[in-house]
């Protein structure tokens, strides 16, 4: 029996059941135990059994329970609640590391790896996973907790290409091209940032669920290795809501998220004029990209009435009644009320 709680448990964990759910159950059996009894009596239909677990108890922990009762182990649940508990302590003092590479590292290499992180994170109980990524082109990424270090050739380059992008707004005539190419090569230099990871919990009706993202803001701006992009929407203790921006087919449960420290936004210039561009400020007219010359957040303080420019110009409806009634000038608010049906 200790065994099955054991594995019941491990379920629980692996279903990233939150601890609140499970001590919101516990509490339920401990107030209604009618309930832990009819759950229990074997003259009760299974049927019957499962409907009184989907009206009393949390969606995450109804399958458990259900199976629970199919074996005729619900008297366990408590056990199997502290036998989670000490999962959940035991991961929280145990860091987990993972280490994605092309070529397998030494011994030696391991070792400093290794050290880096004890140092880094000033924590001596690490759980070390090894993976071998062919994508990464050479080099490896650490993925240390929610944190990612990236030494990867695919980083190298997208690093590299992140310096020209910035540097395209530099460009004033088709001579300087060549020039600036030159001097982003010559100066450009790796950094291995820590990024800020997340894993999809779920995903459904454009919205994700995140687990991992501790430090995201609302309104900021959530990559997914898709390519696709998201905002922060709703934000709870162990888990983000994000809306996206793009299609959803192709992210899955387990896919990853990463912070960009942006909140949303899209880029501005005197070179958007003219151009056709999506909500996100991608041009969709052919015409190749735009030099931005800065990036505006989309929610922000609007400017004071000293700051605005003066009403100073009539705006004709057409309507009689309106325009009679109601003068109204370009860039005024004006609170007009009227018949719904109309």
């Amino acid at each position: 029996m200790l065994q099955k709680t054991i594995e019941y448990a491990k379920q629980l964990n692996r279903m990233k059941v939150s601890q609140s759910v499970i001590e919101e159950s516990s509490r339920i059996f401990e107030v209604l135990p009618e309930t832990s009894s009819q759950l229990a009596d074997p003259m009760i239909p299974l049927e019957k059994r499962h409907e009184i677990i989907d009206s009393v108890f949390p969606a995450e922990v109804r399958d458990i329970l259900k199976l629970l009762v199919d074996d005729n182990s619900v008297s366990s649940w408590q056990e199997i609640a502290d036998e989670y508990q000490k999962l959940s302590n035991a991961e929280a003092t145990t860091l987990r590391v993972k280490l994605r590479y092309v070529t397998k590292p030494t011994e030696e290499q391991l070792l400093k790896i290794k050290k880096f992180v004890t140092d880094r994170y000033q924590m001596n109980h690490t759980r070390f996973e090894l993976e071998k990524d062919e994508s990464l082109g050479g080099g490896f990424i650490l993925e240390v907790g929610n944190d990612q270090y990236d030494w990867s050739t695919r980083g190298r380059r997208e690093q590299f290409l992140q310096e020209i992008q910035n540097t395209r707004s530099s460009l004033t005539s088709d001579a300087d091209i060549m020039t600036i190419l030159r001097s982003s090569v010559d100066s450009f230099d790796l950094k291995a940032e820590k990024k800020e990871i997340g894993f999809v919990e779920s995903v459904g009706d454009g919205i994700v669920i995140l687990d991992g993202l501790d430090h995201a803001m609302y309104g900021e701006v959530i990559l997914f290795d898709s390519g696709v992009k998201g905002m922060v929407q709703n934000i709870e203790r162990d888990r983000i809501g994000v809306i996206l921006f793009g299609d959803e087919a192709d992210i899955a449960e387990g896919s990853r998220g990463i912070r960009t420290g942006k909140r949303a936004g899209i880029p501005v210039g005197d070179q958007y004029l003219g151009r056709v561009i999506d909500a996100l400020g991608a041009p969709v007219d052919g015409l190749g990209q735009i030099p931005a010359d800065g990036y505006r957040a989309i929610e922000q303080p609007a400017p004071g009435i000293i700051d605005r420019k003066s009403v100073s110009e009539p705006l004709q409806t057409g309507i009689l009644a309106i325009d009679s009634m109601f003068p109204i000038g370009r860039g005024q608010r004006e609170l007009i009320i009227g018949d719904r049906q109309t």
